[in-house]
């Protein structure tokens, strides 16, 4: 299973037993301050970690972000999940 570790940089994280294919990660809200990676690699590794893009810190208040994981298994099966949390101010 893929997720999203939260800080300054959105790293995903296999922390699953199977490789994960097709991973994308779209910014759904608060997307002035989410700057994704430019290119998705093909597979993360079981226990591997990708650097999907860096938080860019405000002017003002913290700013809400809602980001989607989607990736597949290698059976085909696709997965999504919606991560919720504050860009630094």
């Amino acid at each position: 299973m893929l997720r999203l570790v939260e800080g300054r940089f959105l790293d995903v994280e296999n922390d699953g037993d199977a490789d994960a294919f097709g991973i994308e990660v779209m910014p759904i809200t608060g997307r002035s301050v989410v700057d994704p990676a430019v290119i998705p690699p093909h597979r993360i590794e079981a226990g591997n970690t990708w650097r999907a893009g860096v938080l860019k810190h405000t002017d003002g208040p913290p700013v809400p972000v809602t980001v989607r994981l989607s990736w597949r298994d290698g059976s085909g099966q696709s997965w999504s999940d919606n991560y919720h949390f504050e860009a630094p101010a």
